[in-house]
């Protein structure tokens, strides 16, 4: 069955109960086939009629009848019906032999693939009896919606003779859109995509272009559509391409679905090829004129565009940018550019105003020019800018960058910083310098800051000074620094020269050492003190170096564990310390007696001038003065079993050895042992409190003596020597003793025999079978056993005596016992193991379970099925009046396989498939008794297969059963041929006589229908109503009628449901048409 959710829907139909309990009720469903009606775009019929039939081959009226239809997903009952709901026999009662049908109207929706959809009935019948059926039926498929566009093709855009455009533009795209399907379409639209460069002319126009209504399918009638859109192309392309615009279609079709379909339409772009060239025109170099004065002033940048193609070449635009120091234009950045005829060019001018410097320098102007696809293409030009040099200038100066360190960076190597220097006149006229002053800039520099000379001084055009001179004195210092020398001078005519000169004066370093003098360590007094105590640590800290350092403080950090010191730990000093000399700083210190070894850490760190520090440090290492108490316990660890039950060794002595290890005496208090358990007990005193010194290096023993009685549980005994010693301390040291269990053990197996075998007489051997219970005894004490009992689960089974016993033994050490215990076996009709279980209690009401089995092999003594005989599938009569050899014979015989003689309780056939019922009653009960490995006389049942016209497969099923076993059943598969109706739809009669409509169709039995036919003269007619057998059920003769339309009422009272056919009948003039009947 497919694996989908099934939504089902439900009507229920009632019918009266009958009292009688022998109905046998049979059901089988019909549906017509379904056609497509291409014309009105829907399955006929639709609402579907499902006819569900339901026979009743018993011997007395059914009872309690209610149908339930259920429906897969995608059927759905029609709105009448889920108004109505029930649908009710002609008669509330089926009576034997007769037969009543319940219709369905379901709606099958469109589909555009083949569909298999499969219909399930449920009938309930009498208190809790049901039967079910199901009916597979195919939809055949419709035909979607097909949306076709032809468009026509799109002309070739050329360039036009002036190259200003092309040919052809804008252009229409033009095409033809039909619905080339089987079905409607609707919500049609179409849609043009557009490539870049690409617009609708004008742009007003509609897209998507929407269809309005619905779109018939073109063999159907349906429109056929010629549109158009102007498009217009706006770009210029470079080089030939081709671009595509793309059509597409969308629609729904009559489920509701999406619809689409694409078309491509491409076009061909001519290209402008440009072959454009960019250059500048060189004006000339950049030179200064007699006036000292840049020429030519401004400066032209003059860029040629040249179109060497044999087009026309269509410009956008033009960029320039100018890069440069004191460089500037007034002409606009960006130009529009007109188009260039074939060989032709245009030349376009930038004019650069330049300023005067000093120096020489470059700038760059850049020229861009872009066509309508952002095409580029460009050039640049570099000018040279000659600098113009002040009047009077500083030259060839003579001034270190830097003084140095000497080698140990304690001082400079030399103060004197010695400045050299020479003035040139670099105009074309005369000068004469009157005065010169130099600065000097930084700290501690000797004499004043500024220096002025008046050496008037007269220069010709170009000629350089003699050197002058100035001689700088500076002081070192800590940190490094820079000082800077500025010369500025004058001339007669108003023109001056300046320079500077920086020189780096690096710091000299601060040169010191920090020293300790005192104890490494302090030593042991024999008063039991420290020697030194009280000790003192010097510090000495000597400034080695060529500058004065600041003392800013001096911290000592130690662990002060048990030292004190006298001083403060931090003293600020804030003076200065010279070169060559030094300072001392002391701390005295106490030191108190520790019972531990101290290593305590000691560093003094001098800190100087906010930035310098210097340290030094040690250890110091004050020894311990304590005892030190080590301990041990001797003695036994476990206690063992002797030959008369007890322990050895008992009593048992545990001795505490305490050692001094220590540099003092050790004042021991008291010792006190301590345990827990009532079953050990203590022979010598608890605690022992006599007081004892213990000499370094020396030892003490003390003993105690214990008992242990017996036990029947093991134990690890721990045990704690509680010392208390040295005023008021307390060690303890632990011990443990084992002492084992005195108990019984019980180790229990079952013995004797593990399966039964079947002798030639078929009885079980050995017959009873025992089986043992040994009782083994592995632990040190007696073990009692109060009492045994046994129990199981299969029926099978029987113990001979009782199923509990009194046992009161008693089991010794190593010794054991055995219980008998017997049992006998029934016939199984299964193989398998049997489980036994055992429950031993002992030593006051403690239970041990055991579990024991035993496999007893099967004896069956089911029923089995033989002589089986049934047709594998029937051959329909030659009159087509229904089948050969109906009703179908089931017969059969039943085997004893058992040893003994046994009851048939039970028979049971069951049929599946549509139009079949059993004539015998099921299930019966033959109630036949068999002796060992008989069988019964042949057995028969028989079942009624009603004609149709499909073929089908019924599946008949037998089971049997025997009164004290499993019984046997078989399958079979019987093939019924469909049986063809004699009656046939004669679909080919002449135009002129035709049965227009038998309205409604289906039709009621109870209401009738209306005959409608058309004739051309006058004339009697005959009509017929056959079943599908073949056999006329109605007959009724029409009298001579005019031409024209003849209406008749069609009498259908009485009717079962089904299919007819009609039949119309006028001299050798014959038509049938089939129709329904539902109730």
């Amino acid at each position: 069955m497919r694996s989908f959710l099934l939504s089902c829907a439900f009507l229920f139909v009632m019918l009266p109960a009958s009292l009688f309990s022998q109905a046998q009720l049979s059901m089988s469903i019909h549906l017509p086939d379904v056609q497509v009606n291409v014309a009105a775009e829907s399955y006929e019929p639709n609402p579907l009629p499902v006819t569900a039939t339901i026979y009743n081959t018993g011997n007395a009226a059914s009872d309690s009848l209610m149908a339930r239809i259920s429906l897969v997903t995608g059927l759905a009952l029609d709105s009448s019906e889920q108004s109505v709901m029930i649908k009710r026999p002609a008669s509330a009662v089926v009576p034997p032999g007769d037969s009543a049908t319940v219709v369905w109207q379901i709606v099958v929706p469109p589909a555009f693939s083949m569909k298999n959809y499969r219909v399930y009935v449920w009938l309930k019948y009498g208190a809790s009896d049901s039967l079910s059926t199901n009916y597979l039926f195919t939809v055949p498929a419709m035909t979607a919606p097909d949306l076709v566009m032809t468009p026509n093709g799109l002309p070739d855009l050329a360039v036009r003779p002036d190259s200003l455009g092309y040919q052809g533009n804008p252009f229409a795209v033009n095409f033809r859109f039909t619905n080339a399907g089987g079905t409607t379409a609707d919500s049609v639209s179409v849609f043009l995509e557009l490539p870049v460069d690409y617009e609708l002319d004008p742009p007003t126009q509609d897209n998507p272009m929407v269809f309005p209504g619905l779109m018939k399918p073109q063999a159907a009638g349906g429109p056929r559509y010629y549109e158009t859109w102007t498009v217009r192309y706006v770009g210029a392309a470079r080089a030939q391409r081709t671009d595509t615009l793309r059509l597409h279609a969308r629609a729904k079709d009559i489920t509701g679905g999406l619809v689409t379909s694409s078309e491509e339409l491409p076009i061909n772009v001519a290209g402008m090829n440009p072959a454009l060239d960019i250059s500048f025109i060189d004006p000339g170099s950049l030179q200064f004129d007699s006036a000292n004065i840049y020429t030519p002033q401004p400066y032209p940048l003059i860029v040629r565009l040249t179109n060497n193609s044999e087009q026309w070449t269509v410009l956008k635009d033009m960029d320039f940018t100018l890069l440069g120091v004191g460089v500037s234009t007034q002409d606009p950045l960006n130009r529009l550019l007109p188009a260039l005829s074939p060989g032709s060019h245009l030349d376009l001018t930038w004019r650069i105003a330049v300023e005067r410097r000093n120096f020489a320098r470059q700038f760059v102007g850049r020229a861009a020019v872009r066509d309508f696809e952002l095409y580029e293409k460009g050039d640049q030009r570099i000018v040279s800018v000659p600098g113009q040099p002040y009047a009077l200038t500083v030259q060839d100066p003579n001034v270190p960058d830097s003084l140095s360190r000497n080698a140990a960076g304690s001082n400079l190597l030399t103060r004197t910083i010695p400045l050299s220097y020479r003035l040139l006149n670099e105009t074309w006229y005369n000068n004469t310098v009157v005065y010169v002053k130099v600065q000097s800039m930084g700290q501690d520099i000797d004499g004043p800051p500024f220096r002025e000379h008046q050496p008037m001084l007269a220069l010709r055009p170009g000629e350089k000074s003699a050197a002058l001179q100035d001689t700088f004195t500076v002081q070192p210092a800590l940190k490094d620094r820079v000082v800077s020398f500025s010369v500025l001078a004058y001339t007669d005519l108003g023109d001056t020269a300046k320079a500077v000169y920086p020189v780096r004066i690096p710091g000299v370093m601060p040169v010191f050492s920090l020293t300790r003098r005192g104890p490494e360590a302090l030593a042991y007094l024999p008063g039991g003190t420290y020697t030194p105590n009280p000790f003192s640590q010097e510090y000495t800290l000597r400034n080695e170096g060529h500058v004065a350092v600041r003392i800013d403080s001096i911290v000592l950090r130690y662990q002060m564990d048990g030292v004190t010191s006298a001083q403060p730990l931090r003293r600020d000093i804030g003076w200065m310390l010279q070169p060559g000399d030094s300072m001392l700083t002391r701390w005295d210190f106490s030191a108190y007696v520790r019972d531990t070894l101290r290593r305590l850490p000691m560093q003094v760190t001098a800190y100087m001038s906010g930035e310098y520090a210097a340290s030094v440090g040690h250890v110091l290492e004050i020894p311990a003065l304590f005892p030190v108490l080590t301990t041990s316990v001797s003695g036994p660890d476990t206690l063992s079993y002797d030959p008369i039950t007890t322990y050895t060794p008992n009593p048992f002595t545990k001795t505490l050895l305490l050692r001094n290890t220590g540099t003092a005496d050790l004042h021991l208090d008291s010792v006190t042992l301590e345990f827990s358990d009532a079953l050990v007990t203590l022979e010598s005193p608890r605690t022992w409190s006599d007081g004892h010194i213990i000499q370094p290096d020396s030892a003490l023993s003390l003993s105690w003596t214990l008992s242990a009685g017996e036990r029947d549980s093991e134990v690890q005994l721990p045990m704690d020597f509680r010392i208390h010693h040295s005023a008021g301390k307390t060690d303890v040291q632990q011990t443990t003793v084992y002492i084992p269990a005195l108990r019984p053990g019980l180790d229990a197996s079952i013995l004797g025999n593990a399966q039964l075998v079947i002798d030639e007489e078929d009885i079980y051997r050995p017959d009873p079978f025992t089986k043992t219970v040994r009782i083994y005894n592995s632990g040190t004490a007696d073990l009692f056993i109060d009492s045994m009992s046994v129990s199981f689960t299969d029926p099978g089974l029987q113990l001979i005596e009782e199923p509990s016993r009194v046992i009161n033994a008693t089991v010794s050490a190593g010794d054991e016992l055995l219980e008998d215990w017997n049992f006998n076996a029934a016939p199984h009709a299964s193989a398998g193991y049997v489980s036994i279980n055992f429950i031993v209690y002992h030593s006051g009401g403690e239970s041990l379970p055991l579990r024991g089995e035993i496999y007893i092999p099967g004896e069956p003594f089911a029923f089995s099925l033989a002589d089986t005989n049934l047709p594998d599938r029937l051959f329909a009569r030659p009159d087509g009046q229904g089948y050969e050899g109906n009703p179908v014979v089931l017969s059969y015989t039943a085997h004893n396989d058992a040893w003994f003689a046994t009851t048939l309780s039970r028979v049971n056939v069951e049929l599946e498939g549509n139009g079949v019922q059993m004539l015998t009653p099921q299930p019966w009960i033959p109630a036949v008794t068999l002796g060992a490995h008989q069988k019964t006389d042949v057995l028969k049942d028989s079942f009624f297969v009603f004609p149709a016209q499909i073929d089908r497969t019924i599946r008949v099923r037998i089971s049997i059963e025997g009164s004290r076993g499993l019984g046997d059943s078989q399958e079979f598969l019987l093939f019924v041929p469909r049986i063809i109706s004699t009656a046939a739809e004669n679909v080919d009669a002449p135009a002129d006589f035709a049965i227009q409509a038998l309205y409604p169709n289906p039709v009621s039995s109870r209401l009738g229908g209306m005959l409608t036919f058309r004739i051309r003269s006058k004339a009697a007619f005959q009509w017929d109503i056959t079943d599908i057998l073949g056999r006329r059920v109605r007959r009724s003769t029409v009298e001579d009628e005019a031409p024209g339309s003849v209406l008749r009422n069609v009498t259908l009272d009485g009717l079962p449901q089904g299919s007819y056919l009609l039949r119309v009948q006028s001299g050798k003039k014959i038509l049938t048409r089939s129709f329904l009947i539902l109730e």
